[in-house]
């Protein structure tokens, strides 16, 4: 049987796009500035030149795989595999990402909150009567990402080489064009030029990397500091897989609770925190339980209707219902972006049981 339509895919237009897609056409744009028509194309636009790639979330630059460093491929049946619903065949809206490092480092440039990386940086590069011509990619707000080559293994940095300049090295990852933004804006290729060599005294200017040190905090006093629980809390949000009914739900709850021992957080923190921010079966039960009330049965549920129900079904916790809202979008972003909830532009549609598989969510 062929895969269903994708309502999202082709046929649809996407905003912050370059690429007409009704006539396949592209708008007049320069064309080393074309962004790829889904996220999808871009992930095989970047393994046509040899990048490797994995998915992130829609919208976002958080991994939508585990290991994700070590799954990046440039195997097409793989890239298929991973943008593509294995019940539906639908094409999922994830961004294309690759890990950096490995002798590539990346240099941000931000344009954000007064900053300017690109002016900041040509001045770097005239210091050192440098004029690289390299791989260039625009993003949403207006930075450049400048890919280099360097030899060895080198640190993210913040600010290291002048306001407003950041590098994405060693543990980190960039987005590639056809990647979108959450407002939908695309990241764009500017420049196809193979990547030059990073000037070898700014490099100098970076730090070794080193691999981090698996920490295992043996008492409670040396756990579940504030910053260890929000950063397991936003892994078991955006990261974690999302658990299922039946067998393969156990298994994959054992691995969310081996990752968990990573943020040096205890055990009874980390079964606490797996109960309140990683189960999505209720919420799930709850929007079904939504639609079915829907006398128009492809109508949409919207943001807020879902943030007062789950709120109402003590399915959501938070200080504000704005606090409420931004941890539900990321919690129906992560159930889109597995292929059980429709993005109907006006709201969201659970895919039926039917639709989403046998012992899934049923």
């Amino acid at each position: 049987m062929p895969p269903m339509q994708n309502p999202g895919a082709a046929g649809t237009r996407q905003p912050g796009r370059i690429r007409n897609l009704d006539t396949q056409e592209y708008n007049e744009k320069p064309a080393s500035e074309q962004a790829p028509a889904t996220p999808y194309e871009g992930a095989l636009a970047a393994i046509a030149r040899g990048i490797p790639v994995f998915p992130c979330e829609p919208g976002t630059k958080i991994p939508a795989v585990d290991g994700w460093q070590q799954k990046a491929t440039t195997d097409s049946d793989e890239v298929y595999a991973m943008w593509h619903c294995p019940v539906t065949g639908w094409e999922l809206p994830r961004n294309p990402a690759t890990p950096t490092g490995n002798g590539r480092q990346v240099v941000d440039l931000d344009t954000k909150k007064g900053r300017n990386g690109p002016a900041n940086f040509a001045a770097l590069a005239d210091l050192y009567d440098w004029n690289p011509k390299t791989y260039r990619v625009r993003s949403p707000s207006g930075g450049e990402h400048l890919w280099f080559r360097v030899n060895g293994k080198y640190r993210n940095s913040e600010g290291r080489l002048g306001t407003g300049i950041d590098t994405r090295g060693d543990g980190g990852l960039v987005l590639l064009p056809g990647a979108l933004n959450a407002e939908g804006a695309p990241y764009v290729l500017l420049d196809d030029a193979p990547e030059a060599p990073l000037h070898p005294k700014i490099v100098a200017r970076l730090k070794p990397y080193e691999p981090p040190v698996a920490r295992e905090p043996e008492t409670a006093t040396d756990q579940d500091d504030a910053y260890a629980v929000s950063r397991a809390i936003e892994y078991l949000q955006t990261v974690a897989p999302i658990p299922t009914e039946g067998g393969t739900g156990n298994s994959i709850g054992y691995s969310v609770a081996a990752e968990l021992k990573k943020y040096a957080i205890s055990r009874e923190t980390a079964v606490a925190l797996m109960d309140e921010h990683w189960n999505q079966l209720e919420l799930l039960r709850l929007l079904r339980s939504l639609a079915a009330e829907r006398t128009d049965s492809d109508s949409a549920l919207t943001l807020k209707e879902i943030v007062q129900a789950a709120l109402a079904n003590d399915l959501v916790e938070a200080a504000s219902e704005k606090d409420a809202t931004d941890s539900m979008r990321r919690r129906l972003k992560k159930l889109h972006g597995a292929g059980l909830l429709r993005d109907m532009g006006s709201g969201w549609r659970p895919v039926a049981p039917t639709e989403a598989g046998t012992g899934v969510f049923s």
